[in-house]
């Protein structure tokens, strides 16, 4: 795709599933050097579009928000690799950063997402207060989308953390607000 042209955030669909394979057959290294690619490849045709013949207006709006949505989704993925990797910190840093662009751009339930990749990763490396404001936020994000299954999921990994850190009222209250 790359050899014939093809924008980068056309490519970046392809690469984004490719990583997940190679994730899942453990080669995270690889992955990350294919999103990483792709990233530089958006940046560089970025600078690109802005050296070429003129063009509407609505159109170098319309392809600069498609861009900006692809970097966003490489990030997303970017960050789930580094989690599987163990790079918990690096993880949580970009899955938060990732969740704030997301919310951003109105992708709540994206962002949600993001806010829980980032809140779980927090945990697991043992930062569990990092960890509530971030859960909490995927929590309001799922609600905002009425996926009460993930909300769900997030609550429970919410009070665990919160009874890992004696906040036992507060635990109660996260579970109430889910039956009432």
């Amino acid at each position: 795709m790359r050899a014939g042209g093809v924008a980068p955030r056309f490519v970046g669909p392809v690469v984004r599933a490719y990583a997940r394979l190679e994730a899942g057959r453990g080669d995270v290294t690889g992955a990350l050097a294919q999103l990483q690619r792709t990233l530089d490849d958006l940046d560089a045709a970025g600078s690109a579009v802005a050296e070429q013949v003129p063009r509407a207006a609505d159109l170098v709006e319309r392809d600069a928000a498609a861009d900006e949505q692809e970097r966003r989704d490489l990030r997303d993925t970017r960050a789930r690799l580094l989690a599987t990797a163990g790079e918990l910190d690096a993880a949580a840093t970009l899955a938060e950063a990732v969740a704030e662009e997301f919310a951003r751009s109105g992708q709540v339930g994206d962002a949600a997402h993001a806010f829980w990749l980032a809140g779980r990763s927090r945990c697991e490396a043992g930062a569990d207060a990092e960890a509530v404001d971030l859960l909490e936020s995927a929590m309001e994000g799922f609600a905002i989308v009425h996926d009460r299954d993930a909300r769900t999921l997030v609550a429970n990994e919410l009070v665990a953390t919160l009874r890992r850190l004696g906040r036992e009222q507060d635990a109660a209250a996260v579970g109430a607000g889910l039956s009432g």
